[in-house]
């Protein structure tokens, strides 16, 4: 905040500045899925408000089938695949109680791969937790009806237990990877001498409809642990992080963010916004069972490139707390995101939840928000005695409580921050000062902020 040119030469473009969309977290979808009892799912595992669910139940050769379809959205791949654990196959993470020893893995498929691409079907058998064996099924190319296959299991003695996986493309390489390869498989099972003991859910006629809430216009990472929130600060919700105990990749912070990755890269950046100055805020309360803290940041980008970086830890506050975050750029950005995190990566503990309500920019708060705006522009709503001043300056104002008072040279340079806690001793020292003209800008914990001039004798 140590320019703020945009409060003399640059106060019509406020009006242009982009909402947060959706920062009042009262906008959700409410979506239906279909899961395979006893198999996890690429559906289970969608990390953002995107409703594009690559796997669904379909008409098999006897009552149900399943489907797996590689789709895309945008430049982004929408992986589709099944298995019996929730952790990592290739590894052996999970699996389930499996103490026979088969011979074949036998069922029927239908697919059409496209070309480069493969779809896939393995089984894993452990035994003791280390990996003795298993079957690889391989499928190209199109099969327009239901159509037999046999894979022949390689294993070195009685395991006990197996993991099952499946996917429509190749995800186990990541070669050749396209939307539109879809197979579908039914009629799964082992067999072999004295094989009894079935893949469970193998023939897929058992599901399970999962009712999902998702938050509109944010991506999630960590989805497991965000939720909606009905201890909200205004309105009906809030939204809540938890950081979590990833069975797959252990300890993870959760959060929101505006900007969406695929594979690393960014694909989109945030919303558009242009204000050089702003600020950012809104309101929390955190627990933690020890020492953590969340944190949110805001990162402003100029054709691609990140330009600024303005961010606040959240400390644990048992009711709910208001943060503000300044952003100073240096260049006019053309993008904006902002990441909400649930715990700091240094000092991240399983448990530790934040709830957050009505992010927002002064440039352009929320209208849910209910609080009475402050225009730009409009005949400032605050009176300091004596001006022009000599040493000190008292403030009237009909902000209320705590307010932030800062001192900027007309050339939008930061002389002066100064907190006051109450509506008492509302006075601020400008011995310092030099003779000349200057802004004053007085914001409150709301957000709500005015602004005017005085002299400087």
């Amino acid at each position: 905040m140590k320019k703020l040119l945009l409060l003399l030469f640059g106060l019509q473009a406020m009006a242009f500045a982009q909402t947060i969309p959706n920062g009042a977290f009262e906008n959700w979808t409410n979506t239906q899925i279909d899961n395979p009892d006893h198999w996890f799912s690429a559906n289970m595992e969608r990390h953002d408000e995107i409703a594009v669910f690559t796997v669904s139940k379909v008409t098999g050769s006897v009552g149900s089938a399943i489907r797996l379809e590689t789709k895309s959205f945008g430049t982004e791949i929408m992986e589709s695949w099944i298995s019996t654990t929730d952790g990592d196959p290739r590894t052996g993470q999970g699996g389930y109680s499996y103490t026979q020893k088969p011979a074949t893995l036998t069922g029927k498929y239908r697919c059409n791969v496209m070309v480069g691409d493969t779809a896939f079907l393995v089984g894993i058998f452990k035994k003791n937790g280390i990996i003795m064996g298993g079957v690889n099924c391989y499928f190209t190319g199109s099969v327009n009806s239901f159509t037999s296959f046999t894979f022949n299991v390689m294993i070195g003695g009685e395991p006990d237990s197996v993991i099952l996986a499946a996917g429509s493309s190749n995800l186990i390489n990541e070669i050749g990877v396209q939307a539109g390869s879809w197979l579908e498989l039914d009629e799964l099972a082992f067999g072999g001498a004295g094989v009894t003991q079935p893949i469970l859910n193998g023939d897929f006629e058992q599901w399970t409809t999962i009712n999902e809430t998702a938050i509109q216009n944010w991506f999630l990472f960590g989805k497991d642990g965000v939720s909606r929130e009905n201890d909200a600060f205004r309105g009906t919700y809030a939204i809540k992080l938890t950081t979590i105990n990833d069975p797959q990749d252990g300890l993870r912070q959760c959060g929101i963010k505006l900007s969406n990755e695929n594979n690393g890269e960014i694909t989109k950046r945030g919303v558009p916004y242009k204000i050089l100055q702003d600020t950012l805020f809104g309101y929390y309360k955190l627990s933690s069972p020890g020492m953590d803290n969340g944190y949110i940041f805001a990162r402003t980008y100029k054709n691609g490139n990140q330009v600024g970086w303005f961010g606040e830890n959240l400390m644990p506050s048992s009711t709910y707390k208001y943060f503000q975050i300044i952003i100073n750029n240096s260049i006019e950005p053309d993008s904006i995101d902002v990441v909400v995190e649930s715990s700091s990566q240094s000092s991240m503990i399983a448990g530790t939840t934040l709830i957050i309500d009505e992010i927002q920019l002064t440039s352009s708060k929320l209208n849910t928000s209910g609080m009475k705006a402050s225009l730009w522009g409009q005949k400032p709503s605050i009176v300091i005695y004596p001006n022009p001043a000599l040493d000190e300056l008292t403030i009237q104002s009909e902000i209320k409580g705590a307010m932030d008072i800062y001192v900027f040279k007309m050339n939008g340079e930061e002389l002066l921050h100064q907190y006051i806690g109450s509506d008492r001793d509302r006075k601020i020292d400008i011995q310092e000062l030099n003779v000349g003209m200057y802004l004053i800008y007085v914001q409150s914990e709301e957000g709500k902020f005015h602004y005017t001039k005085f002299i400087k004798n």
